[in-house]
């Protein structure tokens, strides 16, 4: 698997950025809108990740089928 720039050699730790409350309020609207915890972790180069956890494949699919809608 490739590792992406933004990755840290082996041993080092990642830093990450505090969210803003514009961003906090994103993660909870995002959770209100998936019925489920949502979390968005940055980077110090404003890079990141949102993070939906999901217990089962149903759950899994539920999730897709909700960011597919149009």
């Amino acid at each position: 698997m490739r590792k992406s720039t933004s990755e840290k050699e082996e041993g080092q730790t990642r830093t990450t950025t505090p969210l803003t409350n514009d961003q906090k309020k994103m993660a909870y609207q995002l959770s209100t809108y998936f019925d489920t915890e949502v979390e968005i972790k940055r980077n110090r180069n404003k890079s990141g990740k949102i993070i939906i956890p999901f217990n089962s494949d149903e759950e899994l699919s539920k999730l897709v089928k909700a960011i597919d809608q149009d």
